[in-house]
């Protein structure tokens, strides 16, 4: 029987799915810090550009 690998204690598919999470949430995090932090963006603002949007579509 051939040894399943695994790194960290963790199966190969389990590991990529825990990096891919790691990668994403720092890319949200990115996100969140330059354009609602730094840029000063409220949530608020961009779902009212999008309902104007939406509304001038239609």
């Amino acid at each position: 029987m051939i040894p399943s690998l695994a790194i960290l204690g963790l199966p190969v598919d389990m590991f990529v799915v825990f990096i891919a999470t790691i990668i994403v949430g720092s890319i949200g995090a990115i996100h969140y810090l330059i354009v609602h932090v730094l840029g000063g963006k409220p949530f608020e603002e961009i779902d009212h550009q999008d309902k104007q949007t939406s509304e001038v579509s239609q």
